[in-house]
């Protein structure tokens, strides 16, 4: 059993023999290991940037002979069974997106008072939570976005975007909310991915392994969305409608969700 201490003499973790190993196949020494720990307690020094990586000045270019080896190797390893893993972060809120529509929320000025927020509700039908946030606003007041702009309700319209009692924006992860127009419907981020994993990530046994950091609170709400797509499409994915994919879903709160368990044809 090892002690790793912190320089106040208080233990910071102890390492034992499975740990120890661990840490060897990775190449890391405990010296190693308590330098790390040491940085991520003091902090990191700012990094001086030189310039923009430019091909040929940290960016290395690839020509056509070198992309179909790579390929090759790609197609190799999926058909000797090779298991492919999408990684998606996605326990990150929205909020950051939102933070004029909050700004504008709480100001004193009932109608849109900067560049942004004119060009958001100039462009509001654009989007592709348009439908979503019309239908939203058809509930809670009774009137459509277009009827309430037209009254210069502004306002309602933003809080029936971001708020609880409405498409609650301002709490949701990015995974869930809808971003893309794609085939008369709107897709969330999180069913975005689940159709490009079945055109990159699938193996030999057509499965789609997709890794979502999601957190509890906002497990729930992707289960609803799962639960959507699977009855939207039953496993079929729309670009590739002749084959059907087992998509094994794994939120880094759960162990798994399968979104279909069906047979694959």
């Amino acid at each position: 059993m090892t002690r790793i201490d912190h320089p106040l003499n208080t233990t910071i973790m102890t390492l034992d023999s499975k740990d120890i190993e661990f840490l060897d196949k990775k190449g890391i020494s405990e010296e190693q290991l308590r330098e790390q720990l040491e940085m991520i307690r003091t902090g990191f020094p700012y990094l001086r940037l030189e310039a923009a990586a430019t091909p040929g000045h940290g960016i290395s270019e690839i020509n056509a002979e070198m992309a179909l080896g790579a390929l090759s190797c790609w197609e190799t390893f999926l058909q000797q069974g090779g298991k492919v893993i999408k990684m998606v972060p996605a326990s990150g809120a929205a909020s950051r997106m939102f933070k004029d529509i909050f700004a504008f929320i709480n100001g004193k000025t009932e109608k849109p008072d900067t560049d942004f927020i004119r060009l958001f509700f100039d462009k509001i039908e654009k989007f592709a939570f348009f439908p979503s946030l019309n239908s939203a606003c058809v509930s809670l007041y009774g009137k459509s976005v277009a009827t309430l702009m037209d009254e210069k309700k502004y306002k309602d319209v933003a809080r029936a975007l971001i708020e609880s009692d409405g498409l609650d924006y301002g709490r949701l992860p990015k995974a869930l909310l809808e971003f893309h127009k794609v085939q008369g419907r709107s897709r969330t981020a999180l069913e975005e991915h689940l159709a490009e994993g079945a055109q990159y990530a699938a193996g030999r046994d057509r499965k789609v392994h997709v890794h979502f950091t999601l957190s509890d609170f906002h497990l729930p709400d992707a289960c609803t969305v799962l639960d959507l797509y699977r009855s939207a499409f039953g496993g079929l994915t729309p670009r590739d409608p002749g084959r059907r994919y087992h998509f094994i879903v794994i939120p880094v709160c759960a162990r798994y969700l399968c979104l279909h368990k069906s047979k694959r044809r």
